[in-house]
């Protein structure tokens, strides 16, 4: 993972940016200011071949435990164009409080850069 992790959030979208993820690598997105459902997400690939990144997303209130994984099961992602969109989810309530985080579970080679974008409902 790379300094240059950033998340950007508006009204309805969190977009993360990560330089070369790693298997391994655990990022805080950010925590819930209120309740919120996870509508879809979309992740792009920035790779020179056909390399591709294993993840998921997790949320709880203890940020040091394993929280709630929002997939089913670890995703992999690769797609360097339209994006992989993903909108079919184990546990999509965020509540009030929660910290965000995703997970790296593997990768097949070097990624340049992974970009994510959740969407939400929140109140």
């Amino acid at each position: 993972m790379d300094i240059a992790d950033r998340a950007i959030r508006s009204a309805n979208i969190i977009k993360m940016h990560t330089e070369y993820p790693t298997s391994g690598d655990n990022i805080w997105v950010g925590k819930a200011v209120g309740y919120m459902e996870i509508d879809e997400v979309t992740v792009v690939l920035v790779r020179d071949a056909n390399e591709n990144v294993t993840f998921n997303i997790a949320h709880g209130t203890d940020r040091s435990g394993e929280g709630t994984d929002l997939l089913a099961a670890d995703y992999t992602a690769h797609s360097t164009t339209e994006g992989d969109i993903i909108n079919s989810f184990s546990d999509a309530t965020i509540n009030t409080n929660e910290h965000i985080w995703i997970t790296i579970t593997g990768n097949s080679g070097p990624i340049e850069a992974m970009d994510m974008q959740i969407d939400r409902s929140v109140s």
